[in-house]
């Protein structure tokens, strides 16, 4: 779909090719614009092109990434946000259960796994543990067999109540 994305860009580029431009300013903003509207094409196709599974190997890539110095937010961000996509384009019924579980299970540690190694700002530390429990939580929910999800969901938990008592907020229930 990727392909096909470049394709369609393409070939709008070079429709618009043949019109006239009347001045300098004028033409830079026509290259801007579509520059833009392919970037945009190219951008889109994880979430409303590509296959799930596309978004979901992507995702895989940018998590064993983060291992790179520098490079752990960024990757680990891009992570999250690839399984999110991977997650908006499965679709939710009975032959793919075992494929929401992975990714939510996915979510659930590259959301402690950001928040523990890469987030300073207390807030933002502790919304990423919310968030590794609520993926673990749903996992759960499709397979509450799911070992690994229990793991995630008890890692975030102690880590989000511990970080609580550190910056003197309340508990994970609101107390």
């Amino acid at each position: 779909s990727l392909h096909f994305t470049i394709i369609i860009a393409c070939t709008v580029c070079l429709l618009f090719a043949g019109e006239t431009v009347t001045s300098r300013k004028e033409g830079r903003l026509y290259i801007i614009n579509l520059i833009l509207i392919m970037l945009i094409s190219i951008s889109a196709t994880c979430t409303y092109g590509a296959d799930w599974r596309q978004c979901l190997e992507e995702g895989d890539k940018l998590y064993t990434y983060r291992n790179h110095e520098g490079e752990e937010a960024t990757s680990m961000q891009g992570a999250i946000k690839k399984y999110q996509e991977a997650l908006a384009g499965v679709p939710k019924d009975k032959d793919n259960e075992k494929a929401l579980s992975d990714i939510y299970l996915r979510l659930s540690r590259a959301n402690f796994e950001l928040a523990y190694y890469c987030l300073s700002d207390d807030d933002k530390v502790l919304q990423g543990y919310k968030d590794g429990i609520d993926y673990a939580g749903k996992a759960i929910d499709i397979n509450n067999k799911n070992g690994e999800a229990y793991f995630w969901r008890g890692v975030s938990t102690g880590s989000y109540r511990d970080k609580k008592k550190v910056s003197g907020v309340g508990g994970l229930f609101g107390g």
